[in-house]
C-alpha cells in the first residue's frame, strides 16, 4: 500500500502562515525544526517573502553560521551577545541541556 503525501500541504501552510504573520520588511527570529525549516525553504528556495529575512535563534551560536551567511545578514548585528545567548539557552532549556556551542569564533 503506497502512501501518497503530494497533497499534504500542511507544512507548506504553516510555514506561509508564519511568514504571512511577519510585517513588511521583518526580521523573523525562529526556534525549532519545524518553524525553521519550513520558513526558511519557503523564503529562500520558494522566493516567498522575500522582503523578511528568516534567522533560527539556535543556529546563531554556531561557529559556522556567520561565515554561512553572511551574504544575508551583513547589515545587521545580532541582538544576543555569546554571554546573553548561553544564559537564555540554559534558562529556557533547564540546567541539564547539552550545550556544546563553541562561542569563540562567533560573532
Amino acid at each position: 500500500r503506497t502512501c501518497e503525501l503530494s497533497n499534504n500541504l500542511i507544512m507548506h501552510d504553516y510555514g506561509r502562515k508564519l511568514l504571512d504573520a511577519a510585517p513588511k520588511n521583518a526580521v523573523l527570529m525562529v526556534e525549532g525544526d519545524m518553524p525553521s525549516l519550513t520558513t526558511r525553504y519557503l523564503r529562500y528556495c520558494e522566493n516567498y517573502r522575500p522582503d523578511v529575512d528568516v534567522v533560527d535563534q539556535e543556529l546563531i551560536g554556531f561557529p559556522w553560521f556567520k561565515p554561512m551567511h553572511q551574504h544575508i545578514f551583513k547589515h545587521y548585528i545580532f541582538p544576543y551577545d555569546r554571554e546573553m545567548y548561553y544564559k537564555d539557552v540554559l534558562a529556557r532549556k533547564g540546567e541539564n541541556f547539552a550545550f556544546s556551542y563553541n562561542f569563540k569564533n562567533v560573532f
